[in-house]
This record gives C-alpha cells, sequence and structure tokens, in this order.
C-alpha cells in the first residue's frame, strides 16, 4: 500500500468511526426512548412522520457500518446519498406548511401512480402474466380520493416528485446550513454510484474509491448528526439539553490523537 494509499484508508477509517461513534450514541441514549414514542393511532400525524423518517436514517446507518470493504463503495455511496435526502426531509418539515399531511399524501399518491402504471400496462399488454388484481381494487377504490386530495395540496404541481413539491436542490437550499455546501459538493458524486453508467468507475485508480467511501462516509456524519439534533430538539420532554453536549462529543470523539485531547474535549463539553 503506497503512502497515499495509506493516508486515504485512515481518513476514511475516522470517517467511518465517527458515523459508528454516532450510532453507539443513539443505541445508548436515544434508542430506547424512541422506542416509547407511540407511531400509531395514539400519535399526530407529524410524530408519526418524524419517527418513521428517524427510523428509516437509523437502519441506513447501520447498514452503511456493515461495509467495510473497498468493493462495497457503489452500496456505501447509495445508502449515504438517501441519508442525506431524508435527513433534509426532517428539517423540511419546520419549513414547508401543512407537511405532516403532505407526506402522507405523497405516499397514496405515489402508490396510486405505480398501481395506474402496473394497470396500464396489463390493459396494453393482456399476455403478460402479470397479475394486477390487487392494483386494479387500489385503483378503483381509493383513486377518485387520492386524486383530490392532491389536487387540494398540490394544485399546480404537475408530475409531483417529492411531497413539498420542490427538487432537491430546492429542498437543501430551503433548510439552508449544512445541506446546501452538502449537497453541491456530494450529490452528484453519490449518484455516479446509484444510476447506470460508468461515471464513477472508468478509468480510476483502485485507491479512488476508498476516497469515495470515506467522502460518503463523511455526507452520512453530517446528515445523520443533524438527525440526531432534530430529534432531540423535537422531543424536548423526553430528552435533556445535556444530550445536545453528548452528541457532540459522540461526532468529535473519534479525533482526538490522544488521551489529554480526548479529555480536553469531555471538559470543554461539559460532560465530565
Amino acid at each position: 500500500m503506497s503512502r497515499n494509499e495509506e493516508e486515504q484508508f485512515a481518513i476514511t477509517s475516522r470517517f467511518y468511526a465517527t458515523l459508528n461513534s454516532l450510532q453507539q450514541f443513539n443505541n445508548v441514549e436515544l434508542k430506547t426512548t424512541i422506542l416509547e414514542i407511540p407511531i400509531d393511532d395514539r400519535a399526530d400525524s407529524r410524530q408519526k412522520c418524524v419517527i418513521a423518517t428517524y427510523y428509516r436514517i437509523r437502519s441506513n446507518v447501520e447498514s452503511m457500518l456493515t461495509l467495510t470493504r473497498r468493493r462495497d463503495v457503489q452500496a456505501i455511496a447509495m445508502l449515504a446519498r438517501t441519508v442525506l435526502e431524508l435527513a433534509i426531509d426532517l428539517r423540511l418539515m419546520n419549513r414547508v406548511g401543512q407537511s405532516p399531511e403532505r407526506m402522507i399524501a405523497f405516499a397514496d399518491t405515489e402508490r396510486l401512480r405505480a398501481a395506474r402504471n402496473l394497470t396500464e400496462f396489463k390493459h396494453l399488454n393482456p399476455e403478460s402474466q402479470l397479475d394486477v388484481i390487487i392494483q386494479d381494487n387500489f385503483v378503483r377504490d381509493r383513486g377518485t380520493e387520492i386524486d383530490a386530495t392532491t389536487a387540494r395540496l398540490w394544485p399546480h404541481a404537475g408530475r409531483l416528485r417529492h411531497w413539498s413539491g420542490m427538487n432537491l436542490a430546492q429542498r437543501a437550499n430551503e433548510v439552508g446550513t449544512p445541506f446546501p455546501d452538502l449537497y453541491h459538493r456530494a450529490h452528484t458524486l453519490l449518484s455516479w454510484y446509484v444510476h447506470s453508467g460508468l461515471m464513477g468507475v472508468m478509468n480510476l485508480p483502485a485507491d479512488t474509491f476508498t476516497t469515495v467511501a470515506g467522502h460518503a462516509f463523511a455526507v452520512a456524519v453530517e446528515a445523520y448528526d443533524n438527525c440526531l439534533d432534530f430529534i432531540i430538539r423535537e422531543f424536548p420532554f423526553r430528552f435533556e439539553s445535556r444530550f445536545l453536549n453528548l452528541l457532540a462529543y459522540a461526532k468529535r470523539a473519534p479525533w482526538p490523537e490522544n488521551e489529554d485531547e480526548a479529555t480536553a474535549l469531555r471538559r470543554e463539553l461539559g460532560i465530565e
């Protein structure tokens, strides 16, 4: 391994360790309490949307932390992109009117669109073995209702691609720091490993993939940190303000070079 490869591996390992530190903070300090927060009929729509989005983010981070080989770079990049977009969704809930209603309604709108696509395909290709009974019933039973809700919430949307009615760049700008920077710095790169094509793999040395993995872990760190910060502030009756200091420590804990620096960090954050 060349000196440059060693340096890239060390940096990537440090960002991986930081993401893992955030996950350990979540597991020790937040997870049990969050599991007690209802998302059934006892909860209002906002609570359901916040907790469901948190679960998706947490699960994606858990998956990222199982990926430790250079050849896993595509999956690492895909998951990091998803974590970034979901973290923006959380912050967007404080910026877009009727956010919970829109998030829930958009799920139905997308299901209806998918059902109609399948039934139309079957109509045009009757020889297909595709069974669309469930989709036919869904369109028949819920189509008019969902169309009315869609028209009410997004009267001028055209082809709706997100519950906010905005594209991702607009959403990142709407929620502000650190997301506009993360979007412009990372989203195109991460998307190369989601879509077809050879942009992220052709004519590149092997150590590039270690660098890309490190970049993806760094993006996930910022997005997950933002998510956990949001959760702590969203439920102040369950999480004391000291959890914000514990979160800050979890994000910075892998970076001190020695115990003296680690002790100084704990003192700075008031957790000793």
